[in-house]
């Protein structure tokens, strides 16, 4: 699925702000909550790395709605020290939030 995946990230786009996505990197699939990839193969992420788009089945989902809102790292860290609420999840997560 990796090569795969590979080679049609450099085509995919991000249907919110037309970025280009990229597979998850190890770091990145840490900063998504358990809850929000419970289903997931794996991620594609966005650019400029606020989001992440669900692959399941090897089929990435690319609808707005889909997106898993990330937290840069220096944020996250920071709001986990006030209780990790920086981190979006599908349900709270607005097209204006991009």
């Amino acid at each position: 699925m990796a090569d795969f995946l590979s080679e049609l990230s450099a085509l995919l786009r991000c249907p919110v702000t037309g970025q280009q996505l990229h597979i998850a990197s190890p770091e990145e699939l840490r900063a998504i909550s358990p809850d929000d990839g419970k289903d997931a193969d794996g991620f594609l992420v966005r650019e400029d790395g606020q989001a992440a788009y669900p692959v399941k089945n090897g089929i990435p989902s690319l609808l707005a709605e889909a997106a898993i809102g990330l937290a840069p790292a220096d944020r996250k860290a920071e709001s986990c020290r006030n209780g990790c609420e920086a981190t979006a999840g599908p349900s709270n997560l607005k097209p204006e939030d991009f």
